[in-house]
């Protein structure tokens, strides 16, 4: 894989800048990240290969600010604002 690969996909179809369902990020070697409406709400995955972590990004104090915090808290050298 070429640890230099940048794909970004919108609805799994480049149809357009407003996705209906998702868009998915792939970079690097074998990352990626997907963010997805799901029922009344917004899915972040991200991940390697077919591992990874799915959380609610739906509003403020999601499951995605809990984990940006806690990475921001045991990462400290990768921080910023």
């Amino acid at each position: 894989m070429d640890s230099k690969r940048l794909i970004v996909k919108i609805d799994e179809d480049g149809r357009g800048f407003k996705p209906k369902k998702n868009i998915k990020v792939l970079f690097g070697p074998h990352h990626f990240v997907d963010i997805i409406k799901h029922k009344n709400g917004i899915k972040f995955v991200l991940g390697v290969t077919h591992h990874g972590v799915m959380m609610d990004a739906s509003n403020v104090s999601s499951q995605l600010e809990e984990f940006i915090w806690q990475s921001r808290d045991k990462y400290p050298d990768y921080t910023f604002d």
